[in-house]
């Protein structure tokens, strides 16, 4: 499909993003306005220029990624620049670019596409993100369309400028002014599931209605303001999986300077938002876990006396005497805080504990074994080992007690009726791709996957976002501290591994837990 020079320009010119078009001798024959304010000088500047003439501040680290996408023939990326804003020496800006060759029909390179996209972290500091105001009416088809003529059914425009956008390694579209969408680049079935003829002739109300309404404030934002709005959002592929995705929205004007359509930028942003929650999380128990410790160990000092001199008195005391029971009841207090100040030395421990080659599957069965003993008989419990010969490097008690902790929180959440609780041990070998989805900092490779399900009253969205933190709970005061997962969590993390949850209100939940496997495991 085609589209015309001019649609191509408006495409060219109003993405939010980069783009760059080198011949073979490294030399600029388009520059798009973006990444020539970035660079801090016109678009016409740079025109048969190198970029070490025009920028060179960029040229150390971008030509040589130009240069290796013209030399092999294939694709190329890498950080373009980094360091301060040429605007604002206090303010870091990163900028990561990708090279695309473009090749004539005997196969040999003519050209090198570019495209720079600015570092969704590093941006957070240089522009804040605006809310969309209050939409007015009509600015947006209410219905969703059916498919019609669209800009890539029309005519033709040269090939060299087609293959930049369609090698573009983002999401791109294009809507006109009623909010239907015109365009859609081909790698835009990488991250929305949807092929482009799926799109083309639509609203986004495809996506969902969340999804439509929030275009329609956005819309009408842009709109109103005359200028690009840019922010974060969160995405549904067609499959239903919702993606976390950096969005850039800019007007496009006619002569009169009315908005007659729209340049949508989507960029896949999920690995990046998931690491950079894991960082905070990390951060925070890190912190949490200092200061927990060594508090913990004063008042260890301060019961350990406590307990032993207590328990002294009820033995000399006489068991007649009215004292005995004041002095039980003391007793039990304190032991109580000094089981909780063992959970937060627990908690703020690291690599304190010895480590050895553990079949994880014996460990399971001894901590069920201790639960069918501690939980009521109302709770069915299932063990699957799929696995027997699955080994990890671990502390076998400190595993133990993670089974024993998510056990004991499933119990709870099916205490009113009762319920099944069921935990799996399995084998998974993670790629890449797969790994990236669970967890950014995770390594590939094989893992034994422990899984804790039960039938209880599950979680809503805002307690599964604080599951983990220290002192936490959603028990009375009387019945918990908040602890149990936080250790479970400190352990997990300790053994390399990760912990994930799936729950919903009145639909129980899933703990799953990934330790990678012994590298000399027996099997």
């Amino acid at each position: 499909m085609r589209y015309t020079s001019e649609e191509l320009n408006i495409l060219y010119n109003n993405a939010s993003i980069g783009l760059c078009l080198f011949d073979s001798d490294m030399r600029v024959i388009r520059i798009n306005d973006y990444l020539a304010a970035i660079h801090g000088t016109p678009a016409t500047d740079h025109t048969g220029r190198t970029l070490h003439e025009v920028a060179p501040h960029v040229a150390a680290r971008a030509e040589p990624i130009v240069r290796a996408s013209l030399d092999t023939g294939r694709p190329a990326q890498g950080v373009w620049f980094s360091g301060t804003a040429a605007s604002n020496p206090e303010i870091a800006v990163r900028l990561d670019g990708r090279c695309v060759p473009l090749k004539d029909d005997q196969g040999r390179v003519t050209a090198v596409s570019a495209l720079v996209l600015e570092s969704a972290a590093q941006r957070i500091t240089r522009q804040a993100i605006e809310e969309p105001v209050a939409r007015s009416p009509g600015t947006m088809r209410e219905q969703d369309e059916t498919p019609g003529r669209t800009v890539q059914e029309s005519g033709a425009y040269p090939d060299i400028l087609h293959k930049i956008i369609d090698n573009i390694p983002v999401m791109i579209l294009l809507f006109d002014s009623a909010g239907v969408i015109e365009y859609v680049s081909p790698s835009s079935q990488e991250l929305s599931g949807y092929r482009p003829e799926e799109l083309a002739g639509r609203t986004a109300r495809v996506f969902g209605d969340d999804v439509f309404e929030s275009y329609r404030h956005i819309f009408d934002w842009v709109r109103t303001k005359g200028r690009a709005w840019s922010g974060r959002r969160t995405a549904r592929r067609k499959t239903g999986e919702k993606v976390d995705v950096g969005a850039s929205i800019s007007p496009v004007f006619d002569e009169r300077g009315a908005v007659t359509d729209y340049v949508v930028v989507l960029k896949d942003i999920t690995r990046e938002t998931k690491l950079h929650q894991q960082l905070s999380q990390t951060q925070k128990l890190e912190a949490i876990g200092t200061l927990a410790g060594g508090i913990a160990h004063d008042l260890k000092n301060i019961f350990t006396p406590i307990l032993i001199n207590t328990e002294l008195l009820i033995q000399d005391t006489g068991s007649e005497s009215a004292a005995v029971p004041l002095l039980e009841d003391i007793y039990e207090a304190v032991k109580h805080g000094n089981e909780l100040v063992n959970q937060i030395i627990t908690f703020s421990r690291r690599d304190l504990q010895m480590k050895k080659p553990v079949a994880i599957a014996a460990v399971i069965r001894d901590a069920l074994s201790f639960l069918r003993a501690a939980l009521p008989s109302t709770i069915e419990m299932i063990c699957r080992i799929v696995d027997e010969g699955a080994v990890v490097l671990a502390d076998p008690s400190q595993i133990k007690q993670v089974i024993v902790n998510l056990g004991t929180n499933a119990a709870y959440a099916m205490k009113g009726g009762g319920g099944t609780l069921e935990m799996t041990l399995t084998r998974v070998s993670l790629d890449e791709t797969s790994v990236t989805r669970i967890a950014p900092d995770l390594a590939a490779g094989p893992y034994a996957e422990i899984t804790v399900r039960d039938t209880g009253v599950g979680m809503d969205e805002e307690t599964l976002e604080r599951i983990f933190d220290p002192f936490f709970t959603t028990k009375d005061k009387s019945e918990g501290t908040g602890m149990g997962l936080s250790v479970v969590h400190g352990i997990v993390q300790d053994h390399k591994g990760i912990i994930t949850v799936d729950s919903a209100p009145g639909k129980g939940s899933v703990f799953t837990i990934l330790l990678p496997l012994f590298d000399n495991n027996f099997s």
